[in-house]
């Protein structure tokens, strides 16, 4: 009797307490009131502070007063459309897309991620526009973006850009080909193996095994001679997964060459395969590698 009169005693207090569901709930309202608040400040650093407290609170209700500030010239662009894309504001797509014109390139390139985020592809001609730009990190993100929206018109327009004057932005085309599975630009990203910078070369090796372009190995293989370390062993494990019998005898020598520059005994898939006979050169020894995804 005396425990049941304690539990119930227990209960009417618990009862009493605030339930931390509705506690976090107000404080989250009472957060969200002081940032709207904030938003009509005239400190800017202020206003910022107030967007990123409606992205981290999710509220999505007030989407309309954050894109409002697209139209604040003291704002920052850049923390406003970064803010439309974590809330997936595709309905201001059209606000966002006039920023490609920018003439601030960093926010010409926040406003192609912001509309890439939203699949807004109904704006992909003016992002291909952007891939004329003359800063090379607008092109850039013209590229990546355009390549995630697909679409032939897309991948063709990037393609242009397989002779772009900086490396960062020919790697970013040759990677974005391969991985769309681009097979038609497979001679135009042979001719890239030969190119001066070491990355867009092993950009370009490892752009075949995401095409599965077994037919092409013979040009890949060239790069087992390339005077750069890690462009070899990227050909090296790109024969390996295009399993390109014509090249094994090659790859074994090299794999066994104690003064090679590559194929590890301690590093890479094949340092059990070198723990067996080193004349093992027999297509079904290769070693088994991961799949790509």
């Amino acid at each position: 009797m005396r425990i049941r009169h304690h539990f119930g005693l227990v209960f009417l207090i618990a009862l009493m307490l605030p339930s931390p569901i509705f506690s976090a709930a107000a404080r989250d309202e009472a957060a969200i009131d002081q940032a709207l608040g904030e938003l009509k400040s005239l400190d800017r650093v202020a206003r910022a502070q107030a967007v990123a407290t409606l992205v981290e609170l999710r509220a999505r209700d007030y989407i309309p007063q954050i894109a409002a500030l697209l139209n604040d010239d003291e704002m920052h662009k850049t923390s406003v459309l970064n803010a439309l894309a974590e809330l997936r504001a595709r309905e201001h797509s059209q606000a966002i897309a006039r920023f490609l014109k920018d003439t601030d390139p960093e926010v010409v390139a926040c406003a192609l991620r912001t509309l890439g985020t939203l699949r807004a592809t109904e704006f992909a001609p003016e992002m291909i526009g952007s891939l004329t730009n003359a800063n090379s990190s607008v092109r850039h993100s013209a590229v990546y973006v355009l390549a995630h929206l697909k679409g032939d018109q897309a991948v063709d327009a990037i393609a242009k850009l397989l002779n772009d004057p900086d490396p960062d932005v020919r790697v970013c085309v040759i990677s974005r080909l391969g991985e769309v599975g681009a097979t038609r630009y497979a001679p135009a990203l042979a001719v890239a193996l030969k190119d001066p910078v070491s990355q867009v070369r092993h950009s370009a090796a490892w752009a075949f095994v995401h095409l599965r372009a077994r037919n092409h190995a013979g040009d890949i293989a060239e790069l087992l001679d390339d005077p750069d370390p890690g462009v070899k062993r990227t050909a090296i494990e790109a024969l390996a997964r295009l399993r390109s019998k014509r090249h094994a005898g090659r790859l074994a020598e090299l794999l066994y060459d104690e003064d090679a520059t590559v194929g590890s005994r301690r590093q890479g898939p094949w340092s059990a395969w070198r723990r067996g006979s080193a004349r093992r050169t027999s297509w079904h020894s290769w070693p088994r590698v991961v799949p790509l995804r």
